[in-house]
């Protein structure tokens, strides 16, 4: 399983041979080898892999960046939500990511503020003004859909070929809909 409050599997992509062709199939993997991470319903709060994807493509309407996403719906009719892992590549080797738990050096992923991830967008961002604007916007869309659980592991720094910039969004949920 991957960490985190909600349920979910990495999962990786077998390629299978078939009579007519070439196909494949999703299955799970190591937390840290696989491509995909899938959340499946949560007994908890119903249908929140819906709430994440509605979430995700409201924001994607905004023209805020995100992860590659979907809703799949498996054998059993239950929706899953399903995001691409942009740490990894085709090939799994690794693309350098850090959240901000770890750039601030913090034990407690609650205990950031909004003010200290732009003064570090600012100071590692090779597009300072744009990944601050990016910030801001990702901030007020979460303020507007009632995410109210977007601590420091929900925001990344991304080594792109130009240099570190501010990753695209991922963990956008409308919390207050569910509690």
């Amino acid at each position: 399983t991957v960490p985190g409050v909600q349920p979910k599997l990495s999962l990786g992509w077998i390629k299978d041979e078939l009579d007519k062709g070439q196909s494949g199939r999703l299955t799970i993997m190591n937390a840290l080898d696989g491509r995909y991470i899938l959340k499946p319903q949560n007994a908890n709060f119903p249908q929140m892999p819906e709430n994440e994807h509605l979430s995700m493509k409201l924001a994607a309407l905004f023209n805020i960046d995100i992860v590659p996403i979907s809703l799949i719906r498996l054998k059993s009719g239950e929706l899953c939500f399903i995001t691409k892992r942009i740490d990894r590549n085709l090939d799994g080797t690794k693309n350098h990511m850090i959240d901000f738990l770890q750039i601030l050096e913090l034990e407690d992923k609650y205990k950031g503020t909004m003010e200290m991830l732009g003064k570090e967008i600012g100071e590692l961002s090779v597009n300072t003004l744009y990944d601050k604007l990016r910030f801001f916007e990702s901030t007020v869309f979460n303020f507007i859909i009632g995410n109210n659980d977007m601590h420091l592991k929900n925001y990344s720094m991304f080594l792109s070929e130009m240099g570190w910039v501010l990753s695209p969004s991922y963990d956008l949920l409308n919390v207050k809909m569910i509690l």
